[in-house]
């Protein structure tokens, strides 16, 4: 058998609209590069939005901070003033000889050199009743009244 010989077959140039590109599957829940790389950066633009927003409402409560304190000591020189240029009027001095024999005396100092020092006697202050001794206490929906105070009854 004789064999044939050999064609040279040369490599059609094939048609530009027929290649084919490979697309990615529609289908298929593993997204694009692109896509991840947009998600970090929309991320990434979010976070430093909500970090500036911090930011600005810390920067804010401290300017208020320091316009009350700024305020308040305004007020509180404008007072002092006042209270400067008031008379003050001491109480009485009483001397050691004055004073009944027996009565304990109680000294006031003052922080001011200006001021002196005063002797007061001491007064007791007449006793107060005591509360009332309970025996417990439960909680009520509505006040009761009942004739022996150191007993109530369940209702």
């Amino acid at each position: 058998m004789e064999e044939a010989p050999e064609v040279p077959v040369s490599d059609p140039v094939p048609d530009p609209a027929l290649i084919l590109t490979p697309t990615p599957c529609p289908a298929s829940n593993i997204p694009s590069r692109s896509l991840l790389e947009w998600r970090k950066r929309v991320k990434s633009e979010y976070m430093r939005l909500r970090q500036l927003k911090r930011f600005k409402n810390a920067e804010e409560v401290k300017a208020l901070f320091m316009s009350n304190r700024q305020k308040i000591e305004e007020r509180t020189n404008l007072l002092n003033e006042e209270w400067s240029k008031l008379r003050i009027q001491s109480v009485p001095l009483s001397t050691p000889g004055g004073a009944l024999p027996g009565k304990k005396l109680c000294m006031v100092e003052f922080g001011f050199p200006a001021f002196k020092a005063q002797a007061v006697a001491v007064r007791p202050l007449t006793t107060v009743t005591g509360i009332p001794f309970m025996y417990s206490w439960s909680p009520l929906q509505q006040n009761f009244m009942d004739n022996n105070p150191t007993h109530l009854q369940a209702i």
